[in-house]
């Protein structure tokens, strides 16, 4: 045998005789908690978006290009008793389609707090949450543009049409947070959006704080990419609290979609959900109605 041979195998049979068989290493499933998500529809009307939390490692199913059935009953909680209490007293919300619960009846009081209660009678959880209800803040002025972009592929020229929404608002007296939402109540001549899901999916939410503004109003120029002429949109205005700003900068950080972020694990998020996941906020959203033409 060569002393080359020895120099050269002989380390490797060492190294690989030193290698430990592998050791089975069981990893503790997270436990499967209630995600809770809410939006002001008008000044009576609450949306609540109840889901599960599942292990990231869970494989998404789907059917074709949607998620599959099954996996969406596990999710989304179709048998919640969901009630909020206020001066007024409790509002049991009824279920409007497979994890959304509204509230619709008499305006929420300015500057009152409301107690969320979520009870899912399938796993026996419960969850609580409060939240106050913050004052509004108006648009004072709201416009549109479309830029149109020509570029080349493969010898053929396109054109690419880009929607700017033109905002205008007054800071409130203190320190304040804010969102702006757009909504896409119907697309052309289409009949109008009744999935609760699709009129957010795709479209972010846009935050500020009065921290980073050198005067009394914010100007902002947003881009989408999805509108098109014909498109009936809602854009809102809300005043939010510091934690709930909190949760959506999170959330932004992210890169996700709200579609995204109801299927995903919230773990990494701000949450004032007790018990469970998410952020139950409420607001008075100023909401201003464009035809796009």
């Amino acid at each position: 045998m060569s002393k080359l041979f020895l120099y050269i195998c002989l380390p490797l049979i060492l190294l690989t005789s030193c290698i430990p068989d592998p050791v089975e290493i069981d990893v503790p499933q997270a436990e499967s908690k209630i995600v809770v998500a809410s939006q002001m529809l008008l000044d009576q009307a609450v949306l609540i978006q109840l889901s599960r939390s599942f292990n990231a490692l869970t494989e998404t199913p789907t059917d074709g290009d949607s998620l599959d059935e099954d996996f969406l009953d596990a999710l989304l909680l179709d048998s919640a008793r969901v009630i909020m209490t206020g001066p007024n007293g409790p509002d049991t919300l009824f279920k409007l389609d497979r994890g959304f619960y509204l509230r619709v009846g008499e305006a929420l009081t300015l500057n009152e707090s409301y107690n969320l209660s979520i009870f899912d009678s399938v796993s026996g959880k419960q969850v609580f949450s409060q939240a106050t209800v913050l004052p509004p803040t108006e648009f004072t002025e709201v416009g549109y543009a479309f830029e149109t972009e020509r570029f080349e592929l493969a010898d053929t020229f396109f054109l690419d049409s880009t929607f700017k929404l033109q905002l205008q608002f007054d800071d409130l007296v203190g320190e304040n947070y804010y969102m702006v939402n757009l909504y896409n109540l119907s697309q052309g001549e289409g009949q109008p959006s009744t999935n609760p899901l699709s009129l957010q999916e795709g479209l972010p939410t846009f935050t500020y704080t009065d921290a980073l503004l050198n005067g009394p109003t914010f100007y902002d120029t947003l881009t989408y990419r999805n509108v098109r002429q014909g498109d009936t949109l809602a854009v809102t205005l809300a005043h939010v609290s510091k934690s709930y700003y909190e949760f959506l900068l999170a959330r932004e950080r992210s890169g996700s979609s709200f579609f995204a972020n109801l299927l995903g694990e919230p773990v990494s998020y701000p949450s004032n959900i007790e018990g469970g996941f998410g952020f139950f906020n409420l607001h008075f959203p100023t909401t201003r109605v464009l035809v796009v033409e």
